[in-house]
């Protein structure tokens, strides 16, 4: 009789423990995610907006944004960008692993996902007239152009100037208003 007690909370202790390790392992509640699919349409439309206060040195018939690694956006990014034209160019979207092929973007996005490859990126990118647009915490200081940042429940812009004069791109007085600007010396002293 007094092994069958035991037996029984052993029982009841190991239920209540699969219980608190499955609850660790469920996914985040629909308010997180929801927040987190919030955050990146609103990236979205100012990654699309980017195109506005920016002018290349060449211009092409369409203005191609690109997505570097995994896509946080989504389908949004599609939605948003359907038939957008900007001062008579239509907006293209594309998707891509690599770098390689993103010296024919006019913007490219370099994921969250490419965080330990970010610089490899930029590099291949150099040279060309490439917005970068990144998320990461060094996105500016290894040479990226415009940093989104979230803080609170905005989103507020890094500028490299620096960056941005190196790609030959010219970035309207308005945008770089509404944004911290940061210079390569900032590297030096961990600023930006």
């Amino acid at each position: 009789m007094r092994f069958d007690g035991i037996q029984y909370r052993c029982r009841t202790w190991l239920v209540a423990v699969s219980f608190c390790l499955l609850s660790c392992l469920l996914p985040q509640p629909a308010s997180s995610q929801t927040a987190k699919a919030e955050e990146y349409e609103v990236k979205a439309a100012f990654l699309l907006n980017f195109a506005k206060f920016v002018r290349w040195p060449e211009t092409n018939n369409e203005i191609r944004i690109c997505v570097l690694g995994d896509d946080p956006f989504g389908a949004v990014l599609d939605r948003m960008a359907g038939g957008m034209i900007i001062e008579g160019r239509p907006i293209l979207l594309e998707r891509m692993q690599q770098p390689h092929g993103a010296r024919r973007c006019h913007i490219v996005f370099l994921s969250p996902s490419l965080r330990d490859k970010t610089q490899v990126a930029l590099d291949s990118l150099r040279g060309g007239s490439i917005l970068t647009v990144g998320e990461t915490s060094d996105f500016t200081r290894v040479g990226g152009i415009i940093r989104m940042v979230l803080a609170g429940s905005r989103v507020q812009f890094q500028i490299n100037v620096d960056a941005a004069e190196r790609a030959k791109l010219n970035i309207s007085a308005k945008l770089l208003s509404l944004s911290q600007i940061v210079h390569d010396a900032d590297k030096k002293d961990g600023g930006g």
